[in-house]
């Protein structure tokens, strides 16, 4: 129930991950479907390693939250902030779709290493569920590039024009960076 001051009591909220100090889960992304109910993407740093980060992927269903893993997300930007991932933006109009920023394969966690310059890039995929989150399916959007593809999002639109915009460059901290913004624009 909400207070006078519009907060409610955190027992009264549904947990869709229990974080503790060797999993600490960032928000990321959400929408809701054509139902009304909530999708979501976040991040999670396990065990307390700058290297270990993974995205998840969870839809409440009515009555409870499906929760899955979704993919490796590699390293975090810089050690300072070893939470800050590539990020992941959901497809405001269909929930099976998404898109992700990752320096290593989605599915194997392995490095990925750039043919052009030799360097680990992040890059940016595109999955798509066929059972609602369970298992994706992915396709490289970038690769081999020679800059860091980070930070996606799709623009909520009511046009007709599909809209995927990302950040293409180097972060080296939140306040040292040199970035482009890129994007594709589909019909």
């Amino acid at each position: 129930m909400l207070g006078t001051d519009g907060a409610m009591r955190l027992e009264e909220g549904t947990i869709v991950f229990a974080g503790d100090s060797m999993n600490v889960a960032w928000t990321v992304d959400i929408h809701l479907d054509e139902e009304g109910y909530p999708y979501i993407a976040y991040s999670v740093q396990r065990n307390k390693s700058a290297d270990s980060l993974v995205y998840r992927y969870a839809r409440w269903d009515g009555e409870n939250w499906q929760d899955f893993f979704l993919a490796f997300a590699g390293t975090a930007f810089y050690p300072r902030e070893a939470d800050y991932s590539g990020l992941v933006a959901l497809d405001p109009g269909k929930p099976d779709v998404l898109y992700i920023s990752a320096d290593v394969d989605p599915v194997t966690g392995n490095q990925l290493v750039s043919i052009k310059d030799q360097k680990r890039h992040y890059e940016i995929f595109k999955g798509v569920t066929e059972n609602g989150g369970k298992d994706w399916s992915w396709t490289a959007l970038t690769k081999n590039s020679d800059c860091d593809n980070i930070r996606p999002i799709i623009p909520k639109s009511a046009g007709k024009h599909h809209v995927l915009l990302w950040l293409c460059g180097k972060l080296r901290t939140y306040t040292d960076n040199n970035l482009d913004v890129v994007g594709i624009i589909d019909p």
